[in-house]
């Protein structure tokens, strides 16, 4: 038997080879394919300062606690996105929609659209959003962006955002016109599923309108993706074997 000279087969093989190892490797992570997945639910809460509160799951009927189930329902027939138009307390024309969109086990994205218009202050209104079964992403670790803005006729807006127990805030901010942007800190355990929140607290002194749009977007962080995507070279490296070794000579 005769084996080639390795020194000058196996560098231009296994640079080939681990190309397309690497190439396959961030496909099947840029895509999430993960298996596993749980099953997604997203929930919209609207609570007022007097205690009064509506449960909308999606694709449900609402429950105004107190009252009991049937009051109002997710007006939108669209998958993870709910809507609700009705009244609550002294806030007398309410429309606030949670869309989940973006790939749930790549990077999901959470949005928060309100109008909300009270007859008598003060008051408070909380808009929370909540998707969960999220994941596992590509990678361990992501960094929650968060975006904001809209308006308001008086008293301050705060926008809370949550993957799981770790809380980045924006605000409050005041009218007429609000809007920020930040960063929050990066957030591990994203390798197994979990939760996103959004919450807007709007804190009227006395009766007005207060409308606009909350965002939340992860990205899951380059170095983890790399470190997951490298996993996968053992798996493509026990096929490489140079054409010729182990083949007897003519």
């Amino acid at each position: 038997m005769t084996l080639p000279p390795i020194g000058k087969v196996m560098p231009i093989m296994v640079r080939k080879r681990l190309i397309k190892i690497l190439a396959v490797a961030f496909g099947l992570a840029a895509a999430g394919l993960v298996p596993a997945h749980a099953t997604i639910t997203t929930t919209l809460v609207v609570t007022d300062s007097a205690g009064d509160s509506v449960t909308i799951a999606d694709g449900g009927i609402g429950s105004y606690s107190g009252h009991g189930p049937g009051y109002g329902a997710d007006s939108n027939p669209n998958a993870n996105t709910v809507t609700w138009v009705g009244t609550i307390g002294n806030w007398y024309l309410n429309v606030d929609t949670g869309v989940l969109d973006g790939n749930p086990t790549a990077a999901p994205n959470l949005d928060v659209s309100f109008l909300d218009d009270e007859s008598t202050g003060p008051g408070t209104l909380t808009i929370t959003f909540t998707a969960t079964g999220l994941g596992p992403l590509p990678a361990d670790t992501a960094a929650p962006q968060l975006s904001f803005g809209g308006t308001t006729d008086n008293g301050e807006v705060t926008y809370n955002a949550l993957i799981n127990s770790s809380e980045t805030t924006i605000g409050p901010l005041t009218g007429p016109s609000f809007s920020g942007d930040k960063t929050g800190a990066e957030v591990g355990g994203l390798l197994s599923t979990f939760t996103m929140v959004q919450s807007v607290v709007i804190d009227h002194t006395t009766g007005g309108s207060t409308s606009g749009d909350a965002r939340f977007t992860i990205i899951p962080e380059p170095t983890t993706m790399l470190a997951g995507a490298l996993l996968l070279l053992p798996f493509g490296l026990s096929t490489l074997r140079p054409r010729g070794i182990g083949r007897r000579s003519a």
